[in-house]
């Protein structure tokens, strides 16, 4: 029996997107062959952890890109910036 774990990834104004996660193929001649084995739950789970975090991953980045280095931010002149920003500014 050939079986195939997808997930659908579901985004407000992106269309669906169903990635295949894992696809076995192995017959169901005895009893122990019934069901996931451990080993193949184990990849199923990483896997569905990869793609769910490059998702996850993705949205965050299209979301905090915006303005991520908009300078406008930083004080006034004559007020001391952070010490990262003078790190970043004077590199």
């Amino acid at each position: 029996m050939k079986f195939t774990v997808q997930v659908r990834i579901e985004d407000s104004g992106a269309q669906p997107l169903t990635l295949p996660i894992h696809t076995s193929d192995r017959p169901c001649a005895q009893v122990q062959d019934v069901g996931l084995a451990f080993e193949d739950a184990k990849t199923i789970l990483a896997q569905l952890q990869q793609a769910l975090v490059r998702a996850q991953l993705e949205r965050y980045l299209i979301d905090h890109r915006k303005g991520q280095f908009n300078l406008r931010r930083l004080p006034p002149r004559g007020q001391a910036a952070p010490a990262i920003w003078n790190a970043v500014l004077s590199a």
